[in-house]
């Protein structure tokens, strides 16, 4: 599967998991958010991928006529940032250190590593960050071949068990027509 359409799948399929409510706050206020602003796009940056949804945009693009459950879930998410990019050799150490200077940040904040995988290659992450018993934030990252990175942030109460359930009930088709509602909301 290529890295684009597995990042995209992944933010999808986290994303569908967030049963909380949209509150009218600033997502910097939130203890989920994570600054990925700050990440940059290096100058040889091949095929980047920005994407900032709040509830507002997610509802308008779900597939509400064929599931109404998973327009429910999407009409209830916060916020979603998401920064993917290729990449030339030379940049793959400015992203290895930026990975690494978020994570640390993460690791001081409270924040649980739930998912590690690294080899020679290809490095991926998943944090979460609880408030009490509940997840409030998912910061997904990693790097692949020195030429592919990503960063995604995922801001709102997941519902980890709701979240295994719909990706496997979530079809190719949906998650296609997902894809392209939000795509025609860009381009209009």
């Amino acid at each position: 599967m290529k890295f684009k359409t597995t990042l995209l799948a992944l933010v999808v399929v986290i994303s569908l998991g967030l049963a909380g409510t949209a509150l009218a706050v600033d997502p910097q206020e939130m203890p989920g958010y994570v600054d990925i602003e700050r990440i940059e796009f290096p100058p040889d940056a091949e095929e980047i991928t920005d994407i900032k949804l709040g509830p507002d945009l997610l509802k308008a693009a779900a597939p509400d006529k064929s599931n109404p459950k998973l327009a429910k879930l999407l009409s209830q998410i916060y916020s979603i940032r998401v920064k993917a990019f290729g990449m030339e050799d030379a940049s793959g150490q400015q992203v290895r250190r930026q990975i690494q200077e978020i994570q640390t940040e993460l690791d001081a904040k409270g924040w649980e590593q739930m998912i590690h995988v690294r080899n020679r290659d290809q490095m991926f992450t998943i944090s979460a960050k609880h408030d009490g018993e509940a997840i409030v934030g998912l910061m997904a990252m990693g790097y692949e071949d020195d030429d592919q990175a990503f960063f995604a942030n995922i801001v709102g109460d997941l519902d980890l068990g709701l979240l295994i359930g719909l990706g496997m009930e979530l079809g190719d088709g949906e998650f296609e027509e997902f894809l392209e509602n939000l795509e025609d909301l860009d381009e209009g």
